[in-house]
């Protein structure tokens, strides 16, 4: 991290996103390299606005996954703010469309998610939920992820006094009109994830070498 830290700096970028991804609250070194690397960050002048929650993400029907889901989520809010990091990204609930309708899909996040934001404000972390693609599952034809369009974010992002995270990689895949989604949006934006891709898979490329019309 803190190799990626002078990367950063070195070619000109004035801040970082943090991924806690693969955080493991069993690892007993995890927590001194992440404060070596926020000292890095402060020392060469970075900041480091936003970080992303775990991408783990179970079938809501094993208790068990959830309730571990939901402890991994707590630990990487309350790391974030140890590290005075005032954004949080996390993944909404997803569900294969035959499984759940859009209600119970919305019912079903506004349960998760909640106590999760409210942690998030007594830390002084803003969540944000990011929005999924809209591609079908593999092996599960016509089916797509539920999250995926601004008016779902918008919805739960109202209900729960949260942010957006806009994905615009994630929005070309679902074939959504970006100048219309964010307007959408709106003031609920508080972070966006830049990338591109050729329309047909997440290939996390730099601007202009896929397929996004920029302009």
């Amino acid at each position: 991290l803190t190799a990626m830290a002078d990367f950063a700096a070195e070619a000109g970028f004035g801040g970082v996103d943090l991924s806690l991804d693969r955080y493991d609250r069993f690892d007993e070194f995890l927590v001194m390299v992440l404060y070596a690397f926020r000292m890095r960050c402060d020392r060469l002048g970075l900041t480091v606005p936003v970080c992303h929650l775990p991408f783990f993400m179970p079938d809501p029907d094993d208790r068990a996954a959830m309730s571990r889901f939901a402890r991994e989520q707590t630990e990487a809010l309350e790391t974030a703010a140890r590290l005075s990091i005032p954004c949080a990204v996390i993944h909404p609930v997803v569900r294969h469309g035959s499984r759940c309708t859009g209600r119970q899909w919305f019912d079903e996040n506004i349960a998760v998610l909640t106590p999760l934001r409210e942690r998030a404000e007594q830390l002084g972390v803003t969540l944000c939920i990011e929005n999924m693609t809209g591609q079908p599952y593999p092996g599960s034809p016509g089916e797509t992820v539920y999250g995926s369009l601004p008016k779902h974010l918008r919805a739960l992002a109202d209900r729960l006094d949260a942010g957006i995270c806009w994905d615009f990689g994630h929005a070309h895949l679902t074939g959504v009109n970006q100048t219309e989604a964010l307007a959408a949006v709106g003031s609920r934006l508080r972070a966006v994830h830049i990338h591109d891709n050729d329309g047909k898979s997440d290939q996390h490329l730099l601007p202009g070498f896929g397929t996004i019309r920029w302009l």
